[in-house]
């Protein structure tokens, strides 16, 4: 309201344009901000140099994917992130429509969120299709059911999150995407996990969040050899298997669960010859003792057993 009352000569004056920036990349997008945006659209319009403040930005944050965002989005040529996610309350587990992102936002991104937003199948095959250049996607709580086979489009994908949704496997033809360096499909409804056999074929792969729903760690998994980090959190997991020292370079590990009749009840000596560990979570199960080769482990710095016996 006091920069309104401003003329704007001094509107510009009070605030630098890397403020303006930062201003935009974080309100921009923001649907309650109407105020803020018809002063920015104000000053904006009226200056000189609104082409190299557009230009300048490289993330936004938004609450929804309107007509208006969309328009702003045009002009800039150096976007590289986009975050998609609504305005809720706590306990509101609604999912929000959201307009189509045309495609030539789409070919210059780098990274998309993509939260608690509805996602019909064409919407999805329609970013999947046009945004050739991503190398972070993350589509989180949209109710999904599949992801479409233009995922293999993404050559140069690297991050690849879908958690909380309604997948049921993971297909195989996710072994298309060589460059993958992190797997997140924890939370959703996979009960058959024949698809992991694919895993093995991506090299790159450091990071894995599964949500398998299996009493046991799937064969799979424990011939990832190159992971770093790998989170079998909230599982039914009872048994922790020899073959885990074949992640030779693990850092970290985490198995924590909250009111799961089914729990861990031992660590195996074959985890203390994982020299890498950083850290190791086994958060409320039921482990009665610490095997007295875990200070083997040197580069340890956090082993939380909270909630155990």
């Amino acid at each position: 309201r006091k920069l309104e009352m401003q003329n704007e000569a001094r509107v510009v004056e009070v605030l630098p344009k890397a403020i303006w920036t930062m201003i935009f990349e974080y309100v921009l997008g923001d649907k309650y901000g109407d105020g803020v945006q018809a002063l920015m659209d104000k000053i904006i319009v009226c200056k000189a140099w609104r082409d190299e403040i557009y230009g300048s930005i490289k993330v936004i944050h938004a609450h929804d994917v309107t007509l208006r965002l969309m328009n702003k989005l045009e002009l800039m040529e150096n976007l590289q992130s986009l975050h998609i996610s609504p305005y809720t309350l706590p306990g509101d587990l609604r999912l929000y429509k959201s307009k189509c992102i045309p495609e030539k936002i789409l070919t210059r991104l780098l990274e998309l969120t993509l939260h608690r937003t509805v996602l019909p199948l064409e919407d999805c095959s329609h970013i999947l299709s046009h945004g050739i250049h991503l190398k972070k996607l993350c589509f989180s709580s949209c109710g999904m059911k599949e992801l479409g086979q233009q995922i293999t489009i993404l050559e140069d994908l690297e991050d690849l999150n879908f958690c909380r949704n309604q997948l049921e496997q993971i297909p195989d033809y996710f072994s298309s995407l060589t460059k993958l360096h992190t797997l997140d499909c924890s939370f959703n409804s996979i009960t058959n996990t024949s698809g992991l056999k694919f895993l093995t074929n991506l090299t790159q792969l450091t990071g894995v969040h599964t949500f398998p729903n299996s009493s046991i760690i799937p064969t799979e998994i424990l011939f990832l050899t190159r992971l770093r980090n790998l989170h079998l959190d909230h599982n039914s997991i009872e048994v922790i298997p020899p073959e885990i020292s074949n992640l030779t370079h693990l850092q970290l590990l985490t198995f924590y669960v909250y009111n799961n009749d089914r729990v861990i009840k031992e660590i195996p000596t074959e985890l203390c010859k994982l020299h890498d560990l950083k850290m190791i979570d086994l958060m409320g199960h039921m482990i009665r003792h610490i095997p007295v080769q875990l200070v083997q482990l040197s580069n340890l710095t956090k082993l939380n057993l909270n909630r155990n016996q």
